[in-house]
Formats: structure tokens, C-alpha cells, sequence
């Protein structure tokens, strides 16, 4: 093979890292997840892909106008199974790069001794929110996934999406993958590709 740029770059970054483990992420599996579209959103593509990673959807008011506060697009997702099977510490939703989502919540519905609660995670692009809970943390990473680290492994009932803001094309938002792991903790990111044009 041919050295480039890329190769140099990784070699770079790991080059004499140690405590650097692949760690293989546990997910929860997508039979027991329901999606559907939440009220005004029209969705195109198909659920089982995104929750495989073998396609994305793509969102848009049903009325035509941009993804607005008073006009936004939503994501439901359902988790129907025992509590056991739904522990989750984390939720990685993917997006697209050339259009990244400016602006969300996520509402996390999940129950932990036998008590269901809410959280709401506020997304905004280079803005990092204080949640109520402590251990609960929102990122944007450098491609526009979103990554949301809920601290413990709680048992997830159910995940809503709803996307009030784009960086560009104001009247789609492409969602490529969401994901429910445990293992955040020791998740290796997407690397970055700093390729020269």
C-alpha cells in the first residue's frame, strides 16, 4: 500500500499512547426500541436502518416551513422491554455532518429503584448546558453527532428528539444512527480526519 497524509496523522495521534483499550460498547438492542415521528413531522426513510446504522432518516414539518421553535421536527423512541434489558449509560445520536442540528432537547424518560423520571437535555451548537443532575453531560462532537452521557446506567423507557434548530438547510434534519450503550466512560470517538485538500 501507499502512505498519505491520513496514515501519518493516525500514527501521530497513537504513537506511544498507552491505557488506550478498545473496549467493545453493549447496545441495546433495536427489537425492543418502537420509533415513530412525533406530532408535524414528516420522516422519510426507514426506522430499522437507523437503528442498525445501514441508513438515516431525514425529518421535516409536515406543513413545508422551517424547522423553527414555534415549528419543530421530532423523534420518539419507545423501549419496550425488561428493565434489565434497557440499562443504558449513554445515547449517541448521529448526524449529519454537512448539516449538523443547531439547536434541540432530548427528553429521557427512564425509571432507577423502581421510580420513573425525566431528564431534558438541551443541545446547542457551542453551547454546553448546566443539566439538573450533575452527572448528566451533552456534547457536540467536531461532525455534529450528539452525544449524551447520562452518568449511571439507568434503565431508558423511552427518548424524545426534538430538533428547533439547523446549521444550514432549514427545513430538513438527517438523523444517521442513534444509539443506546453502556460503556460511555470508555467509548473511543470517531477520529477526526483533518484531510488536506
Amino acid at each position: 500500500g501507499k502512505i498519505d497524509l491520513v496514515d501519518l496523522e493516525y500514527l501521530a495521534k497513537g504513537y506511544k499512547t498507552e491505557g488506550t483499550v478498545a473496549v467493545p460498547e453493549i447496545v441495546i438492542s433495536s427489537s425492543v426500541i418502537k420509533p415513530s415521528a412525533g406530532e408535524g413531522t414528516e420522516v422519510n426513510g426507514s426506522f430499522e436502518e437507523l437503528l442498525t446504522k445501514e441508513g438515516s432518516v431525514t425529518l421535516s414539518p409536515e406543513n413545508g416551513e422551517n424547522i423553527s421553535d414555534e415549528n419543530p421536527v421530532s423523534l420518539v423512541f419507545d423501549i419496550d422491554a425488561e428493565e434489565s434489558a434497557t440499562g443504558a449509560d449513554g445515547i449517541v445520536i448521529g448526524c449529519s455532518e454537512e448539516n449538523p442540528v443547531s439547536k434541540a432537547t432530548v427528553d429521557i424518560v427512564y425509571t432507577e429503584g423502581g421510580k420513573e423520571y425525566t431528564q431534558i437535555a438541551v443541545i446547542e451548537n457551542g453551547v454546553h448546558h448546566l443539566l439538573d443532575t450533575d452527572s448528566v453531560t451533552v456534547e457536540q462532537d467536531s461532525r455534529g453527532n450528539i452525544h449524551i452521557n447520562l452518568g449511571d446506567q439507568v434503565a431508558v423507557k423511552k427518548i424524545t428528539i426534538k430538533i428547533v434548530g439547523m446549521v444550514k438547510n432549514t427545513n430538513l434534519a438527517e438523523i444517521s444512527y442513534v444509539e443506546f450503550v453502556n460503556g460511555m466512560e470508555n467509548r473511543i470517538p470517531e477520529p477526526d480526519m483533518d484531510i488536506p485538500e
